[in-house]
């Protein structure tokens, strides 16, 4: 599961946890189709199907891969989206006029800003993220902030 990131595999989990596309797409604040779609590409880095559905079903079935995946994702991976649902609502309830949304960035930072700079406006970088905070804090990193109009906070993560 190397090439596995951990988008593919989250979009996974709740897929079979709620049992349908679009009930994990509307959890994740996507399309159906990239629900989809981020199963689809699971399935092509394990070389296995992973989940049947059929044309115009409205629930997903897991396969035996499938059900042996989510059985090892489960512990874990629920107690990690949980808090991080918790985090989330902490921010909206403390920043309510701002959009907090969590999202990963796959390779560079600056890259990730640069394609998505109309959408952010505050990246947070954890402190322990040393090589994070150096790609931001750099001249590319300063400018790329620049240009697209956002602010960094580096924080611990015991206080956000």
């Amino acid at each position: 599961m190397r090439d596995a990131n951990l988008t593919l595999i989250q979009t996974f989990f709740i897929v079979a946890r709620d049992g349908s596309y679009s009930a994990a797409a509307r959890k994740l604040g996507m399309s159906y189709q990239s629900a989809a779609n981020h199963v689809r590409r699971l399935e092509q880095v394990l070389g296995e199907r992973l989940v049947v559905s059929e044309q115009g079903a409205k629930t997903v079935i897991l396969t035996p891969r499938g059900r042996s995946l989510y059985k090892l994702l489960l512990p874990e991976l629920d107690t990690m989206l949980a808090r991080l649902d918790r985090t989330l609502d902490r921010w909206r309830h403390r920043y309510p006029g701002l959009d907090v949304a969590a999202d990963v960035a796959h390779g560079s930072y600056l890259d990730y800003l640069t394609q998505h700079s109309r959408q952010i406006r505050l990246v947070v970088v954890g402190s322990h993220n040393r090589a994070g905070i150096a790609q931001l804090t750099e001249p590319n990193g300063v400018a790329a902030l620049t240009d697209s109009g956002s602010s960094v906070l580096i924080g611990n993560n015991r206080r956000l």
